[in-house]
């Protein structure tokens, strides 16, 4: 199923609707299942061991996960920072999917997926 920017960009601003910086390369993203993308977040292989950089952390580990991604598909799969992480305070960079069952986004250091919620995440930008 293909998804078009303008449909990403509604479907983060249902959410955020302050949001305004939303950089998509492409015109068009491929829209997975959310069983799709947990699959490939589990088996991603992504660690600190593949990471070069002098201190791994969440910037690494999301453009690690980001790439991992690209290079096989065209989802509707990106980066954000955030201010705000699962009601925590605190500035993080972290992995987004716009998936067929809603907004998801991706910590791949632990491998947790959650649904976005204004409530609980503050999504300060989005890189797909």
């Amino acid at each position: 199923m293909i998804i078009k920017v303008e449909e990403i960009q509604k479907s983060l601003n249902d959410i955020w609707p302050d949001l305004q910086q939303i950089w998509c390369f492409d015109q068009e993203y491929v829209y997975p299942t959310i069983e799709e993308v947990t699959q490939f977040v589990t088996e991603s292989g992504i660690d600190i061991s593949e990471i070069k950089a002098e201190n791994p952390d969440c910037d690494d580990f999301a453009l690690q996960l980001h790439a991992k991604v690209k290079r096989f598909v065209n989802w509707s799969f990106g980066e954000v920072f955030a201010s705000k992480v699962q009601g925590w305070s605190k500035l993080h960079n972290l992995n987004i999917c716009c998936c067929q069952d809603g907004v998801f986004l991706i910590d791949p250091r632990p491998k947790r997926i959650w649904q976005a919620d204004s409530n609980n995440d503050n999504v300060l930008w989005v890189r797909f």
